[in-house]
């Protein structure tokens, strides 16, 4: 209660200088409200089991970055005035299966009637190749220089081999970022084809642009993609 009464009276302190700098002529800029909204936040959603607090700690130019945050667990703010409001709706989902999908946005609850279909995979069967190489892993003990270099051989030879498009997926961008410390600019580029890596802070029409020029090169030599499994791409 007295960080909320702190937060308030920081707001307002806020508000009280914008004004009197506009009233100057100056330019009031406010850099107090957003971490007062954040803070405010933290607290109301502390004890919801629909949100997660963290503290992520990443390296930048000048040593450690702490942020502090908060994630909403549940889309249900966001989905229950539309299926409330709707007469019909059609949900599809290529990666979670039935029962979870209804149950993590409600769909049960909503009074109406629920029919669940799983279909058939969509692609003939003889269409996919599935190939696996021994010798290469990304185990935690075996991730390192030696190993992302093994790694970048293997698909130096996918990508001679491969006459358009190639996607290449990591299990995290911790090996993501290790491929390119490995050299796979180097190799992707002696193929004369272009490397579009999948950033993880990039902006979803940033990275949608990208998506776009690397289809557009299968019209050509070809591209290749490295990205996260269960990322974005």
């Amino acid at each position: 209660d007295e960080l909320k009464k702190r937060l308030e009276y920081l707001n307002n302190e806020a508000k009280a200088i914008v004004t009197m700098k506009e009233e100057e002529g100056k330019i009031g800029r406010d850099y107090v409200t957003g971490i007062v909204d954040f803070w405010i936040k933290f607290i109301t959603t502390l004890d919801n089991d629909e949100y997660f607090h963290g503290i992520q700690t990443t390296q930048g130019k000048k040593g450690a970055i702490h942020t502090i945050f908060v994630n909403s667990l549940s889309p249900r703010k966001i989905t229950d005035p539309i299926f409330s409001q709707s007469a019909a709706t059609l949900c599809m989902s290529g990666t979670i299966n039935g029962y979870t999908f209804h149950n993590v946005l409600g769909l049960n609850k909503l009074g109406k009637l629920l029919k669940i279909l799983t279909m058939k995979y969509p692609f003939p069967r003889e269409n996919v190749l599935v190939l696996f190489q021994r010798g290469v892993d990304t185990r935690g003990r075996n991730r390192n220089t030696d190993m992302y270099k093994r790694i970048v051989e293997r698909l130096d030879e996918v990508i001679e081999n491969t006459p358009k498009n190639v996607g290449i997926f990591c299990a995290s961008y911790v090996i993501l970022n290790g491929l390119v410390d490995a050299g796979i600019r180097a190799v992707v580029s002696k193929h004369g084809k272009p490397l579009y890596v999948e950033e993880a802070g990039s902006s979803a029409s940033d990275n949608d642009t990208m998506i776009e020029q690397y289809k557009e090169k299968s019209k050509e030599n070809g591209a290749v993609l490295l990205g996260v499994s269960g990322g974005r791409n």
